[in-house]
């Protein structure tokens, strides 16, 4: 692969990283809206969702450069 497809391939990786992150941003926010009793459970939920992302990211960019041996 020449550098404009890496680079391309680098800036849509930001792209979805950044949309799911600020999905789960509002996420938060309309959770934080919900009734007192539900706001601990509901806030720890949304931490583990944005672990889980970050973690299926990383893999997805370990992936994608060892398939295409950078």
């Amino acid at each position: 692969m020449n550098g404009t497809s890496k680079g391309l391939v680098i800036l849509f990786l930001i792209i979805a990283g950044n949309y799911i992150y600020n999905s789960i941003k509002i996420s938060k926010i309309k959770k934080m809206e919900t009734l007192e009793e539900n706001k601990v459970v509901e806030l720890n939920f949304s931490k583990s969702i944005q672990i889980i992302s970050m973690l299926v990211m990383t893999i997805l960019v370990i992936m994608f450069t060892w398939s295409m041996g950078w």
